[in-house]
């Protein structure tokens, strides 16, 4: 006897292929950091929503950001040595 409050196989099938899509669509999300402490952190926090990438400097930061396939966010910290995070902008 089927429950009439589940949807038929089929849409529990189609449900979970949307789902498998979603993970695999994972936005990308660049964290910027000269400490490595605020990295893991914040990569902690994301890393179950969103494909998360570090750069511990401005450099490596711009070359990720140039990528062929470039993030849809970069949090970026200000106060970093040799570039800033304003020059990184």
């Amino acid at each position: 006897m089927e429950r009439q409050d589940l949807p038929p196989n089929h849409e529990i099938a189609d449900n979970n292929l949307f789902r498998m899509k979603l993970v695999q669509k994972k936005s990308t999300i660049l964290v910027v950091d000269d400490q490595s402490e605020n990295l893991t952190v914040m990569h902690g926090l994301l890393k179950d929503h969103y494909r998360v990438i570090v750069a511990n400097n401005g450099t490596r930061a711009l070359a990720l950001a140039r990528a062929d396939n470039p993030p849809g966010l970069i949090l970026l910290d200000v106060m970093m040595p040799e570039m800033d995070g304003f020059e990184v902008c």
